[in-house]
């Protein structure tokens, strides 16, 4: 996550995504308007934020301060990751009741839930995943890593 200051507001925002506006709630704790998100930064004895606790649907993530090197290298790995996430599959032919294995209840976080379903599609099986309580479906190829599932 990078954190920038805008004025009288914090921005932040993942790699590859737009950076948006955090809003303080107390010194420490912060707020965004664009999700259901917070973010409390945490200093240590001298005063430095040495690591942000984020908080998203009940689970809270800890963060933890690095170097602008580190994040450049992190960037540039998360670069080259995506670039061979976008290369082209070709999809192979399987037997559609080896899908049988993949359906069922997969645990993200322990207040997440994926529901697994598989159907068919001429050549290729599609398997969809949907977390409890969104609206969103996400399709994922069976062929790939189950990584691309999301």
């Amino acid at each position: 996550m990078t954190v920038t200051r805008d004025g009288d507001h914090l921005l932040t925002g993942r790699i590859g995504m737009p950076q948006v506006a955090e809003h303080p709630y107390t010194e420490h704790d912060f707020f965004l308007t664009a999700s259901a998100e917070q973010n409390t930064f945490v200093a240590d004895r001298s005063g430095t934020v040495d690591h942000v606790i984020h908080y998203k649907s009940d689970l809270a993530t800890t963060l933890e301060r690095i170097t602008p090197a580190r994040a450049s290298q992190l960037k540039a790995d998360d670069e080259q990751r995506v670039a061979e996430e976008l290369k082209p599959h070709v999809p192979v032919p399987i037997d559609p009741t080896i899908l049988d294995r993949d359906v069922g209840y997969y645990a993200l976080a322990p207040t997440e839930l994926r529901v697994c379903a598989a159907r068919s599609r001429r050549r290729s099986s599609v398997g969809r995943t949907r977390g409890v309580g969104l609206s969103d479906w996400r399709y994922g190829d069976f062929t790939k890593d189950s990584r691309s599932l999301g």
